[in-house]
């Protein structure tokens, strides 16, 4: 039975692989269920990744309760669904929202940018949000560099660092987005 499931969040291919697909591919090697037979990803015009599938071959259809909640274990965004093949039925999933913090790139003075580290932005922020979600991917554009935070309230996330958000200087000018209110490829 072919099902492609779709993942409605910015997740780059290489963290789709880490965060999903392997790991669940490992799964249904061990218990002889299934196996990952290929994914793909939905770019915006701009670059930045919008969802990403992931084409699974199961063994029969009473895998797929198993298989949708191995992927909420792992942080899949509200909005997600799967499809089984000739159908097309979207079968809805996933908890965790997403609160994206786009940091600007280009608009904030040199010195911003050369005294001031990413990584610590993004290493904070994950100490702020411990306990109720995680970075879990980023992605770099041509004028802002995105960090998704995977958890279940995007409010309390926000909540959470929008007090650092206003203070640190490679903050300034950046956008707090709720990044998944509609379903996947919308």
């Amino acid at each position: 039975m072919f099902v492609v499931f779709t993942l409605n969040g910015p997740i780059q291919p290489m963290d789709r692989g880490d965060i999903f697909e392997d790991p669940l591919d490992e799964q249904l090697a061990a218990h002889g269920s299934g196996e990952i037979v290929g994914g793909g990803t939905g770019i915006r015009d701009d670059g930045e990744v919008n969802f990403c599938d992931s084409e699974v071959e199961l063994a029969d259809e009473s895998q797929l309760p198993n298989v949708v909640a191995f992927l909420e274990s792992r942080g899949a965004p509200k909005g997600s669904y799967y499809s089984v093949e000739e159908s097309d039925e979207k079968h809805y999933f996933g908890h965790a929202e997403i609160l994206a913090v786009y940091l600007n790139g280009t608009d904030l003075p040199d010195e911003v940018y050369d005294n001031n580290d990413t990584q610590e932005v993004y290493d904070t922020i994950n100490e702020l949000v411990e306990g109720s979600g995680m970075i879990m991917c980023h992605w770099i554009g041509p004028s802002e560099t995105a960090l998704y935070i995977f958890g279940p309230s995007a409010a309390v996330n926000r909540g959470k660092i929008q007090n650092y958000v206003a203070e640190h200087p490679l903050c300034q000018k950046s956008r707090l987005v709720f990044w998944n209110e509609s379903p996947a490829g919308q």
